[in-house]
């Protein structure tokens, strides 16, 4: 059985093929129909895909919180950190 088409047999549009009631891709293993290697193969492959975008958001986080941290140091005050928290949001309008 081809993996796509058991894929589209599953009970749910998101099933993640792990523990859903309703799996054709578990059922398809568990029947011989699919190679249980190629499963295992799969499960790992979308586990490191979720921890590089965990990673990967996490990363980004830092980023943006490292530049606001470096505006507010080149801004101590009120009047300062305002001015260049304007210069860096976008322009929304469009005559200024």
């Amino acid at each position: 059985m081809r993996t796509s088409r058991a894929a589209h047999e599953c009970r749910f549009a998101d099933c993640s093929h792990g523990k859903d009631a309703g799996c054709a891709i578990r059922k398809a293993v568990e029947e011989g129909r699919l190679d249980k290697e190629r499963y295992l193969n799969f499960l790992n492959l979308e586990n490191e895909i979720s921890q590089l975008a965990k990673r990967q958001k996490k990363r980004q986080m830092n980023v943006e919180r490292a530049g606001k941290r470096d505006r507010k140091v080149q801004a101590r005050n009120y009047e300062d950190r305002v001015e260049l928290e304007r210069r860096h949001r976008p322009n929304h309008r469009a005559h200024d």
